[in-house]
């Protein structure tokens, strides 16, 4: 389809702003390793000021909560993990651990918070006690930017990219204070991101819409940059002639758990499923999968399913449409594929599917009300086997990854992608 063919998308957006002064800029941000050049996505000149489209927004009392995509700006953790998969610094310029559950980081020196503030290993402490983060035992400063951290469980370091563990500091109500290239302003109505790190690879001024339904109409409104995983939408953006598309990296991996896993799924039917079933930007599973080797040891012995319900995380499209598609292939039994109908127990009736919380399809996959499920996985974990609760219940296989694309046009500045999939503007 041509730019302006058919009846454009509409649907109402909400206007958001954000505006940029180079004399709010105190201390240099700190120093990071160069980013890989695939983790660049975009890069060009910047306009003065752009578009951003984006499905959420953050809340002033839980900055992390929200768009990823603007919480990205705000806000920076001490570690990061680039596109490839591996750590690279953030607010910290090294950090160890002996077991996992004792955490000693250097912070590099010269960073400032939004207010002027310095970063220091004191108010990161003190950062992370007034949020009141579960996770976090003990934190304290044993130097100027040395900081101790204590962990209720061991973890991996890529526990400190999560946006939970950004570092803000509150006080005065309002927004609190980040140290990302971007500060929020008091506003009705707004949400006012000024640039504070002289970012000359930044727009001076970023303008947040809204997506409301198809994110077809936010290309149709003229947005200049937004991500989307929707196949039909970056087609839709393909077809003109006005934007640009790169792919980010796949970030999800969705599971079948049944009761029995010994059958393993052929690699036609993946392609089927990836290519006809959804309508997110999908591939066949691909290996490596990381939780295989610790959702076994937690599994409980296997239940009969008295029900067939197959279950799917409420609010999650992909996997809705993959249940609907399971519960197609699984009806009649005497139909179903042979690798499907070795997975499912015999007796069942007419697959329904429906959409609970991850506690409750927990909770009936260990009681065998429910015939089957599909869950959702993070190709890259930030908290290891907590990051799939529902694997532990019954065994997987892996159906599909799915991945974002950012549909930016021209003038958009810089733009690194994380191995999250989020971007950030800027240089750094």
């Amino acid at each position: 389809m041509k730019a302006g063919a058919g009846e454009p998308f509409r649907t109402p957006a909400v206007m958001l702003l954000f505006t940029c002064t180079a004399a709010c800029a105190p201390a240099a941000p700190p120093p990071a390793p160069s980013p890989e050049t695939s983790c660049i996505v975009a890069d060009d000149a910047p306009r003065t000021r752009v578009t951003l489209g984006v499905t959420g927004t953050p809340d002033a009392s839980a900055p992390a909560a929200g768009s990823r995509h603007i919480a990205a700006q705000l806000y920076e953790t001490l570690i990061r993990v680039d596109c490839t998969g591996s750590l690279v610094s953030g607010l910290a310029s090294t950090w160890s651990s002996a077991d996992g559950l004792g955490w000693q980081f250097e912070l590099a020196p010269g960073a400032s918070f939004h207010d002027g503030t310095p970063v220091t290993a004191a108010s990161v402490a003190r950062a992370w006690a007034n949020a009141g983060i579960p996770r976090l035992e003990e934190v304290a400063a044993t130097g100027e930017y040395q900081l101790h951290v204590k962990l209720r469980e061991p973890a991996d370091a890529r526990l400190f990219a999560h946006p939970s563990l950004s570092v803000a500091r509150t006080g005065g109500g309002g927004w609190p204070a980040g140290t990302g290239v971007y500060v929020p302003a008091a506003g009705a109505g707004t949400l006012l991101l000024l640039d504070r790190a002289d970012d000359a690879h930044a727009p001076d001024t970023i303008e947040l819409r809204a997506v409301r339904g198809d994110a077809r109409a936010a290309i149709d409104a003229g947005v200049d940059a937004l991500v989307s995983g929707a196949a039909d939408v970056v087609a839709y953006a393909r077809a003109r002639n006005d934007y640009s598309l790169a792919p980010l990296p796949w970030t999800r991996t969705y599971v079948l758990l049944t009761a029995n896993g010994s059958a393993a799924s052929p690699a036609a039917a993946l392609d089927a499923l990836a290519r006809d079933a959804v309508r997110a930007d999908a591939r066949p599973a691909s290996p490596p999968f990381w939780w295989t080797s610790c959702t076994a040891p937690d599994r409980e012995p296997a239940v009969q399913a008295t029900a067939s319900g197959i279950l799917y995380p409420r609010g999650d499209e992909t996997a809705r449409e993959l249940a609907e598609r399971i519960a197609a292939l699984a009806w009649p039994s005497s139909r179903s594929p042979a690798w499907l109908r070795e997975r499912l127990p015999s007796g069942y009736t007419l697959p329904r599917t429906a959409g609970v919380d991850s506690g409750a399809m927990s909770a009936a996959l260990r009681a065998g009300t429910a015939l089957a499920a599909i869950a959702s996985v993070p190709r890259t974990p930030h908290e290891g086997c907590a990051d799939a609760p529902a694997l532990a219940a019954w065994p997987a296989l892996p159906l599909i990854d799915t991945r974002d694309h950012l549909i930016h046009r021209a003038g958009v500045g810089r733009i690194h992608v994380d191995g999250y999939g989020t971007i950030r503007f800027g240089a750094r």
